[in-house]
């Protein structure tokens, strides 16, 4: 999709079959639909007849339940290695950045390894939301709140408590943006009032950084109301609720805070100061189709 890997995107593009399960085809996903897959044949299993035929089309499609349709194809399948395959696929796979460095990747990777498997992730809306999407380890689709492609600043909290209190056993993480982040604080009462353990971890780049990147790559950086906010003294804020908080410029300085709050039952706010020229990447232009990834810009 727009924000899919490099291999990922290259193996759906050069793939002779693609089994689909559960997936809407969404024009974030498809890019331009006339070559998308262009030389598979689609199989597309899905409960809901609607979701056949909306972005893509000549699919065979398979109606009902995926665990049903599922055994009755695993039935008639030969297992196969396949080397040459998984080789060109692994061939498009980027090298691993430097963990010391306080990115988004590295800072996401250093707290998904502090939360338990089955932890409850929930999202604001933009470039923190495409990074949890990329790098945060998921085992089910049932433990990522997010609003997806609706947009909704803001919507991070409110799911974050909605999953804690559903969910009292659970460990719940909130991952949001300086710019989602201002749509829905006043909630921190509702943390606060019910003694809700949510862990907080916040990318600030002192922008919004999601337009901000389209406009720096795809309107020739003619930045307009998204580069400077007025700085806020998050200390402050976050503790005038009475929540404790921590302040990283650092991967050290991250897992410091992270070691100390492991054990600790009530919420806990990590602000990460992170550059405003972090990106999402990669990123399909609009239009273009997935296998037109770009990787800078």
């Amino acid at each position: 999709g727009m924000h899919g890997q490099v291999y990922t995107n290259m193996a759906v593009s050069n793939c002779d079959l693609l089994i689909a399960i559960g997936a809407r085809f969404s024009d974030r996903v498809i890019g331009k639909p006339d070559e998308f897959a262009s030389g598979a044949k689609i199989i597309h299993i899905d409960i809901d007849q609607t979701e056949i035929d909306k972005n893509t089309y000549d699919c065979l499609p398979l109606i009902g339940d995926m665990k049903h349709i599922l055994s009755n194809l695993l039935a008639d399948v030969k297992p196969a290695t396949r080397p040459d395959w998984i080789e060109e696929i692994n061939a498009y796979r980027e090298p691993e950045p430097e963990k010391s460095t306080f990115t988004p990747k590295n800072i996401l990777e250093k707290a998904n390894s502090y939360f338990p498997e089955n932890t409850i992730v929930a999202t604001d809306v933009g470039q923190h939301q495409m990074w949890t999407g990329q790098y945060w380890k998921f085992k089910k689709s049932i433990e990522f709140c997010t609003s997806g492609g609706l947009g909704t600043m803001g919507y991070g909290l409110g799911a974050a408590i909605g999953a804690q209190v559903g969910n009292p056993g659970k460990k719940v993480v909130l991952i949001t943006g300086d710019g989602s982040f201002r749509m829905n604080n006043n909630e921190l009462i509702t943390v606060k009032r019910y003694g809700l353990p949510i862990k907080i971890i916040q990318l600030n780049n002192h922008s919004l950084g999601m337009v901000r990147q389209w406009q720096r790559m795809f309107s020739r950086a003619r930045y307009s109301e998204t580069e400077t906010f007025d700085d806020v003294n998050m200390k402050m804020f976050i503790e005038a609720y009475g929540i404790t908080y921590y302040r990283c410029h650092s991967i050290g300085e991250l897992e410091n805070a992270l070691e100390e709050t492991k054990d600790l039952e009530e919420a806990v706010f990590f602000e990460c100061i992170i550059n405003k020229d972090d990106s999402v990447y990669p990123i399909v232009p609009p239009g273009r189709p997935i296998n037109e990834l770009l990787l800078n810009g």
